[in-house]
């Protein structure tokens, strides 16, 4: 599936910009991803609701929804990215109004997308063996490094993407550290131990 054999249609996903900024295999690297790793902020989500969006939960709620939004744009899902930044703004600025009316459908909305996701996914292609690498690109490690530094989402779940293509002699456990990470928005960690991790090589 190059760029002439991208399915025409992916309900809710923008297959143009798609097959204008992906190859296969990063995207669907990046879908798997996203189909594993989102329902983990979603529950995020929903304890910060169930907590009445306290002041103690606020933070965390505002930077669990800029990671859906961020990772949702990522996949080209815009109108399902476009909520989330909504709510993001509303997180922001305390709007628990708007909070309170959108909160639930934007989980929905982005359980069904999942959904959608995992039904292509598993009519797609099986992925081929991952090829073998020694180790980690140390210029991907260090442009993840930066894209943390700026919380420019999209750049790290591409970047991710590229890393998770490879099946490496050493430093796997690295990526699969990194791939927790960046789903756990942890950007401060994830730059102390590559800028460690840097030095060594």
């Amino acid at each position: 599936m190059d760029q002439n054999t991208f399915p025409d249609d992916i309900p809710g996903i923008n297959m143009q910009e798609v097959k204008k900024r992906y190859q296969e295999k990063t995207y669907l690297d990046i879908l798997r991803a996203y189909c594993v790793h989102t329902p983990a902020l979603l529950e995020k989500m929903r304890h910060a609701k169930s907590e009445n969006f306290s002041e103690e939960v606020m933070e965390e709620y505002v930077i669990t929804v800029h990671g859906i939004k961020g990772s949702t744009f990522g996949i080209c899902a815009e109108a399902t990215g476009k909520q989330a930044e909504a709510l993001e703004h509303a997180a922001r600025k305390r709007d628990r109004q708007y909070m309170d009316l959108n909160h639930d459908p934007l989980i929905k909305t982005v359980e069904e997308l999942i959904e959608e996701l995992q039904e292509f996914l598993a009519a797609a292609q099986p992925k081929s063996v991952k090829p073998s690498s020694p180790r980690p690109d140390a210029a991907l490690l260090r442009d993840i490094a930066e894209a943390c530094k700026h919380y420019k989402v999209n750049a790290m779940e591409e970047m991710m993407g590229k890393l998770e293509a490879y099946q490496y002699e050493s430093g796997g456990d690295l990526v699969q550290w990194l791939r927790e990470q960046v789903d756990n928005l942890e950007y401060d960690v994830i730059q102390e131990r590559l800028a460690a991790e840097l030095e060594k090589l």
